[in-house]
């Protein structure tokens, strides 16, 4: 687990996962077929005209976006999920030397705060593939135009109050906070002392906040693991070599269940002789 690890120990498991995870995509032609993503220079656009320009991109419905990690997955985002990692740590991101977009992502992190996390990565992903200056404060406001358009949400900050901006974090799934900045920056309230004060008064805090949301669940990374053996026929030994890994890390990190291993071993023994008796 990433928390039992100090810093350089979980750099070091991070960029291992990078290496298993490039010789995992090489074998995924199909990936190649997958809308790719907009990449708009920061220094040519604004963040908030590359989130626009996102939405756009993906034709994407006005309005909350329900599932944000199978949205970013239909795209061909991979999420590696670390499970266990420290509070402090969000997530990272990257372009892999094959061309796919990959995040690291803490999923011990309320919903809202995960949903943030993947936005802001994936503002990285499209605005900073050259770095920067102030990038992270780009990520952030990209994440909450991405997630919260002006024009969507403008109708509904006015007259805000603490039940409402609950009732507003069910329906967007981001922060209470983030909603907070969003109506400062709409020019709806002058500062948030008020939100935060009202947070703590009520004992919550900025990492604990009223409303906790459905989690959302990677599913991409783990389904092509499983494809090795229900697809191109490995056998676990084979899946270990190529990830350089052994078993009981294979099927820890990567869910590589004994299910998989029995369907492959089926269909490895399985003679179409078998089948005779289903003929007509």
């Amino acid at each position: 687990e990433i928390s039992s690890l100090d810093e350089q120990s979980a750099d070091a498991f991070n960029f291992l996962r990078q290496i298993e995870i490039e010789d995992i995509l090489q074998h995924f032609d199909l990936l190649k077929n997958i809308p790719k993503f907009p990449i708009m220079d920061y220094q040519d656009y604004s963040p908030l005209e590359v989130a626009a320009s996102c939405r756009t991109y993906w034709n994407l419905p006005r309005g909350p976006i329900k599932n944000l990690t199978n949205l970013l997955e239909s795209k061909g985002l991979i999420i590696f999920p670390l499970d266990g990692a420290a509070d402090e740590y969000d997530g990272f991101s990257f372009w892999t030397s094959s061309g796919h977009p990959l995040v690291f992502i803490n999923v011990n992190m309320p919903a809202d705060r995960y949903r943030f996390t993947l936005a802001h990565e994936l503002g990285h992903l499209v605005m900073h593939s050259k770095g920067g200056l102030d990038i992270e404060n780009q990520a952030n406001l990209f994440a909450l135009h991405f997630l919260v358009p002006d024009q969507d949400i403008k109708h509904q900050l006015r007259n805000i109050n603490f039940s409402s901006l609950k009732d507003l974090k069910r329906t967007w799934g981001v922060s209470i906070q983030a909603l907070g900045y969003k109506a400062k920056h709409l020019g709806f309230i002058n500062d948030l002392n008020a939100i935060y004060t009202k947070l703590y008064n009520n004992r919550y805090s900025k990492t604990n906040e009223p409303v906790t949301l459905p989690k959302e669940q990677p599913q991409l990374l783990y389904m092509l693991c499983r494809s090795f053996f229900e697809s191109l026929n490995y056998s676990l030994d084979e899946f270990c070599r190529l990830v350089n890994l052994n078993k009981n890390e294979a099927k820890s990190i990567y869910r590589v269940s004994d299910e998989d291993i029995e369907y492959k071993n089926f269909i490895k023994n399985v003679k179409a002789s078998d089948f005779n008796h289903l003929k007509k």
